[in-house]
């Protein structure tokens, strides 16, 4: 990572023109968010919390499902 990089605290990702018109369309009627810049970060930020959830949902899942088989091949072995 060079010095430039290293400062950087934004990144930039492209967005197809026409999501954009309705961000722009949202943000104009609903008045919620200051800009259209505004909106994009919630959103992310939104998104990428509801994964984590997701995310830790399915290891929960997952463990408590190791758990089951176990207890349930420990039964047939009784």
């Amino acid at each position: 990572m060079n010095k430039e990089n290293k400062n950087k605290k934004y990144g930039t990702v492209s967005i197809p023109t026409g999501v954009l018109e309705e961000i722009d369309n949202l943000v104009k009627e609903l008045r919620f968010w200051p800009s259209r810049g505004a909106f994009v970060r919630e959103a992310c930020i939104e998104k990428v919390r509801r994964e984590q959830d997701r995310l830790k949902k399915s290891e929960r899942s997952a463990s408590g499902e190791k758990v089951l088989e176990k207890e349930r091949g420990e039964r047939q072995n009784d």
